[in-house]
């Protein structure tokens, strides 16, 4: 009773942070969560693992936690767009007037473009450095829960 009532607070504690920032919103806190557990488990099982594939269980547990902290950080389209920054240049946004009352036109443009093919090469580049970058994103995704349902059910100490 006494250690259940001590390592239900010590967990209020640790969790709290995570737990109050939740929202039921989208992955990203699914995966918040989900690294923070991780986390806890590689530590644990490089402490106190005792059985004979503990270290590698830890490793492996170490991988999932840094594709985790990958995806939350969501820096595929800065990774994949440095280098057409710096050839199409700075992406500037504007809005105009339109043609139906309570609407503005979005105007998207880039520093460095000059003529009308050199915008629609700009567009077909960038059209296919969103789709790799989300492509990035995903084989992320589906690697670490390769990892998981490779591993998870001996990741226990």
């Amino acid at each position: 009773m006494i250690y259940n009532l001590k390592h239900g607070v010590r967990n209020l504690i640790r969790w709290f942070k995570v737990i109050w920032g939740d929202r039921d919103w989208d992955s990203y806190f699914i995966f918040k969560i989900l690294h923070k557990k991780l986390l806890h488990i590689e530590n644990f099982t490089r402490k106190y693992g005792n059985h004979v594939e503990s270290e590698r269980d830890a490793d492996d547990i170490k991988v999932c936690r840094l594709l985790l902290e990958r995806i939350l950080k969501d820096e595929y389209d800065e990774m994949t767009f440095k280098n057409h920054e710096k050839k199409w240049g700075e992406l500037r946004i504007s809005y105009g007037e339109s043609d139906k009352e309570g609407y503005k036109t979005l105007n998207v443009s880039r520093t460095n473009i000059k003529t009308i093919e050199e915008e629609k090469q700009e567009s077909k580049e960038s059209s296919r450095l969103y789709r790799h970058a989300s492509m990035l994103q995903r084989q992320d995704v589906k690697y670490l829960f390769k990892i998981m349902s490779k591993h998870i059910l001996s990741w226990w100490d």
